[in-house]
């Protein structure tokens, strides 16, 4: 059974992402809950949609502004000689909003990637570990959907039309599935079943 997996943490959820035969699991936790729940290959799809969240943006220039206040407050609290418990007090607030500030600047631009084309929708941080793990872990998961595809879908019944088998065939060489020699061999193949299949029903018939 296949297990690759991605993990993705920030200070405010974690998410947990792990391809099977047949689907994803997805387990997610945060703040305030803690989800599980499975996205099956054929509710997904392959297409990808990328956001940038710039919902952080306005908070990092207010933060920022704060800084300044208190920046000038420990200022002007040394020039004026205010006493130590009010210096103590601009400190304080200086490091919180630094801090802040800090983790907002974290936030900005934040880029959001939307794995979809189906039912249901996965997301995804386009960085995080990195870009390239991210990327890697999205080839892998459509590389699953299209092995499963092929293997469910190239098992045609004996009855099925011709005809039938090229439309499938043709899908599974459009999304990849299938490359253009294995197409080849299967058309013929099918094509080889459809005359075995026309000469028994002629025998049958004939008897």
């Amino acid at each position: 059974m296949t297990s690759k997996q991605l993990i993705q943490k920030t200070r405010s959820f974690k998410i947990e992402v792990h391809i099977k035969n047949d689907h994803l699991t997805v387990k997610k936790k945060t703040i305030n809950e803690e989800l599980e729940y499975l996205i099956k290959f054929e509710e997904l799809g392959f297409e990808i949609v990328k956001k940038i969240d710039k919902s952080s943006n306005n908070a990092f220039n207010v933060l920022l502004i704060f800084n300044a206040i208190s920046v000038y407050g420990i200022t002007r609290g040394v020039y004026k000689h205010y006493d130590l418990a009010n210096l103590l007090v601009q400190c304080f607030c200086l490091a919180l909003f630094g801090f802040l500030s800090f983790s907002a600047f974290k936030r900005r631009n934040k880029e959001i990637i939307y794995l979809s084309g189906g039912s249901k929708v996965l997301e995804l941080l386009a960085a995080e570990p990195d870009k390239e793990t991210v990327s890697t872990f999205i080839e892998e998961v459509h590389d699953a959907i299209r092995v499963y595809y092929k293997n469910k879908y190239t098992n045609f019944d004996e009855d099925m039309l011709y005809e039938d088998k090229v439309s499938i065939l043709k899908w599974l060489k459009e999304i990849g599935s299938i490359a253009d020699k294995e197409f080849d061999l299967l058309i013929t193949t099918c094509k080889a079943q459809n005359i075995s299949g026309f000469n028994r029903n002629d025998n049958n018939y004939l008897q």
